[in-house]
């Protein structure tokens, strides 16, 4: 029996109904928005990590073909991918791309990125500087120069020591945590940051005149509550309302649902999640939130409680409305 990492759940019956997945076929069909929010010359460049082969050359055929320039790095010596949650280097080669509309632009990234890797009194200003290239809002790029370290997990629990803040709902815009998907590619400096909301929708409203189809279905997703474990490690609890300590909710997902990229759709650990948390809480619709527990209740007074042996980040995105989140 494997031994759980998220929620340890007490032995019950389960109920007679399989776990259902919301299902985002069409997204996963889609392409990385920030690229596609380069194409249509909304970024002025673009970052996009965590590619394997096939990925890289598709992008770098296609930017060669609109005129983009584009510049691969290997993802060695960068934070590794088993540290935030996804497979490991060493069985898909990874790589981060860089593009521009001009080339001094993406020579420049590259060396913010080599800047950034090698650490030292110039790490924060590299960090700045290529922030600011790939078009994030200032205030956001100046909140994560002045973090000690960038790690996924450390951004979240930067949030969480917010305290007060995350107990009130966030415009739905600023869920950056579907992976690929969603309209804020960076960490906002706060669940509340009035510019990430501004450029955010901006580029929501960009993406619908390109593809309404995509932003229907992006703006369908944005919404609810989310219990975010690790970066990769969530689950999206959607057309949730909040009672207390209660939420309801009408379907689940969590980062595959969104995407097939390699690193994800290979983590053991991100499988193991969806396992352990996600298809639990797929064959319930309410949940009761405590500080170190976890009731999930099916009706006719049956529940399962499981213990918290990680203690998640809880937002609350419109969608999500009354009291207070935990």
């Amino acid at each position: 029996m494997t031994t759980p990492t998220y929620i340890a759940w007490e032995q019950a019956e389960p109920p007679k109904n399989r776990p259902v997945l919301a299902d985002f076929d069409l997204l996963r069909k889609r392409e990385d928005v920030e690229w596609t929010l380069l194409t249509l010359g909304e970024k002025p460049a673009a970052k996009l990590e965590d590619l394997d082969q096939e990925h890289l050359a598709w992008y770098m055929a296609h930017a060669a073909a609109k005129g983009i320039f584009a510049k691969p790095v290997s993802q060695s010596g960068a934070p590794s991918p088993e540290v935030r949650g996804m497979a490991t280097a060493g069985r898909h080669e990874l790589f981060t791309l860089f593009l521009a509309w001009n080339e001094h632009a993406v020579d420049e990234l590259v060396r913010c990125e080599a800047t950034e890797r090698a650490g030292g009194p110039s790490r924060g200003l590299a960090q700045e500087r290529s922030g600011i290239l790939l078009g994030y809002p200032p205030c956001c790029v100046s909140f994560m120069s002045g973090l000690a370290r960038q790690e996924d997990d450390g951004i979240l629990q930067t949030y969480r020591s917010a305290g007060s803040s995350i107990a009130k709902s966030s415009h739905k815009v600023l869920n950056f945590l579907p992976p690929l998907v969603s309209p804020v590619t960076w960490f906002p400096c706060s669940l509340h940051c009035s510019a990430s909301e501004k450029k955010g929708t901006h580029y929501l409203a960009a993406l619908a005149r390109a593809d309404h189809e995509r932003a229907e279905k992006v703006r369908a997703v944005l919404p609810g509550v989310v219990l975010a474990f690790r970066r990769f490690c969530f689950v999206h609890l959607h057309g949730a309302h909040v009672h207390g300590a209660e939420l309801r909710y009408s379907g689940v997902s969590d980062a595959l649902s969104y995407t097939s990229l390699i690193p994800l759709s290979a983590s053991a650990e991100i499988k193991r999640f969806r396992a352990e948390v996600t298809h639990v809480l797929a064959q319930y619709r309410r949940v009761f939130l405590a500080s170190d527990a976890i009731v999930l209740h099916c009706g006719r007074g049956r529940t399962r409680t499981g213990k918290l042996l990680k203690t998640p980040l809880v937002l609350a995105f419109p969608g999500a409305r009354g009291g207070e989140l935990l």
